[in-house]
């Protein structure tokens, strides 16, 4: 399993166990490119399901600290943010 789909189905065990319906696509979620990546910022940005909606998704974490540390979840509208334990 590579850190990009264990990284999507921590996410969605986060989620359910925050009692939401979610479906992550390991495919939506992918390293910051660009303005970030050029001042060394390794933050993940995606799209998530819940409950029917479509959510933007970011952290300023890496993959590889999220899936060694787990996951935390807020909601901000219609944006999730995610962050390493």
């Amino acid at each position: 399993m590579t850190k990009r789909e264990r990284l999507a189905v921590m996410i969605r065990k986060a989620l359910e166990a925050d009692g939401a319906v979610a479906r992550v696509n390991p495919d939506d979620l992918w390293p910051v490119s660009g303005y970030w990546k050029s001042q060394d910022v390794y933050r993940v940005e995606g799209e998530v399901l819940v409950d029917g909606c479509r959510l933007s998704l970011g952290s300023w974490d890496t993959m590889t600290l999220m899936v060694r540390r787990g996951v935390g979840i807020t909601y901000e509208g219609r944006h999730l943010e995610v962050w390493a334990k």
